[in-house]
């Protein structure tokens, strides 16, 4: 596997392989078994590979793909209840169920079934509400910073992480991977490793930097790959995911640079606004991608 032949396999998507036999012989119904099979194997496994291709499979990641089986097959033993099945179930029933129970967990069966007619494509599945805490303020920051560094009584770990987290901006998924050789001794310095930069970092920093035009190849979400010549304005990190902002032809554009596949300067000079402002633009950009997230609905 090591040389390539046959392909390394996630270790997560072993697991969830070996898992699924014991799940499915659980099952009583024949007709629910099937079911459940196809699912696994058209749907969750398939979403498993993706991500392991984008970056990596975490474990959080890995039980969330075992609760989707079991709650898909929670599902579908609960419209018997209801005296109906999965082929007659209504909006009314999905409702009731979405009011009683975990959503996010079915939300992949239901769009599944729905796409492939094992139920009726017209039922709408209920919007997820995400609550917001607002932002720490700077006080608030520095206040909790003080007490994870005097607070004897917080285990050391949790301190640690704690002070990352504050002091780097990066999620928690980011932080548990960090082992101990992400902690560099440079003189007196001890800076932290926070994952692998993208590839092209360093070649789009310079293009911002020299003010140059970049042929950029860059795959979408759905493994398309397109190339256009961008004008560099700047490089934002939100988190891990490091992201450049630029002015294409069909105007100010956003890409994660962990999907470029090629970065080549042109030569040409870029074309800066002189009002232009990062931060500003950013926050434009960000909200009329959440401005154009709809909830789903299938008819």
């Amino acid at each position: 596997m090591a040389c390539g032949v046959p392909p390394a396999v996630d270790k997560h998507i072993r697991s969830f392989q070996r898992w699924l036999p014991g799940r499915l012989s659980d099952i009583a119904e024949p007709e629910h078994t099937k079911t459940i099979r196809l699912f696994a194997i058209w749907h969750v496994l398939p979403g498993l590979r993706a991500r392991a291709e984008r970056s990596h499979i975490t474990p959080s990641i890995r039980r969330f793909a075992s609760e989707q089986t079991k709650y898909a097959a929670a599902f579908l033993r609960w419209p018997g209840e209801r005296n109906t099945t999965l082929a007659s179930c209504g909006q009314v029933d999905i409702d009731a169920w979405f009011a009683e129970n975990a959503r996010t967990r079915l939300r992949g069966f239901l769009n599944w079934a729905m796409q492939s007619r094992h139920c009726r494509r017209s039922s709408a599945i209920p919007a997820m509400k995400i609550s917001r805490r607002p932002a720490l303020s700077e006080d608030e920051r520095l206040a909790a910073l003080g007490r994870l560094l005097i607070d004897t009584e917080i285990p050391m770990r949790l301190r640690v992480a704690g002070v990352i987290v504050l002091l780097h901006a990066q999620p928690l998924s980011c932080v548990v991977r960090r082992t101990l050789d992400d902690v560099i001794r440079e003189g007196d310095a001890v800076p932290l490793r926070l994952g692998e930069p993208p590839r092209f970092l360093d070649e789009l920093q310079d293009a911002v930097i020299s003010g140059v035009q970049v042929s950029l190849g860059h795959v979408d979400s759905k493994g398309v790959e397109t190339r256009r010549t961008v004008h560099p304005l700047g490089i934002v990190a939100k988190g891990p995911v490091w992201y450049l902002v630029s002015d294409t032809e069909a105007g100010r554009r956003i890409f994660r640079i962990d999907r470029v596949s090629s970065a080549d300067p042109t030569g040409d000079p870029v074309h800066r606004p002189g009002d232009f402002d990062l931060a500003e633009s950013w926050n434009e950009i960000a909200e009329e991608v959440d401005r154009r997230r709809t909830p789903l609905e299938v008819k």
